[in-house]
């Protein structure tokens, strides 16, 4: 079973030196059940795949592991139902 994640992300203050998707992107790609890390221009920053076993286990991986990354501001989630192509 698959989820997506969608993340907005803060924004810092122009005299900051600093990229919130690139931290966040490599933030992600260190943990075991993310299997995709998409950056994106539009309503959301960031897109993320995940392999869980349930709607429970999404929304926990959610709060416990994505909300803790720095400069994450907000998340969207679905639960993909069923995958064709």
């Amino acid at each position: 079973m698959s989820g997506i994640i969608l993340i907005d992300l803060e924004t810092p203050s122009p005299s900051a030196n600093v990229n919130p998707a690139t931290d966040v992107m490599n933030e992600l790609n260190k943990i075991d059940e993310v299997s995709e890390v998409h950056r994106l221009e539009g309503n959301h920053d960031i897109f993320v795949r995940v392999n869980v076993s349930s709607k429970s286990e999404l929304d926990n991986f959610v709060a416990t592991k994505i909300k803790r990354i720095d400069w994450v501001k907000s998340t969207s989630t679905m639960l993909i139902i069923k995958d064709k192509k």
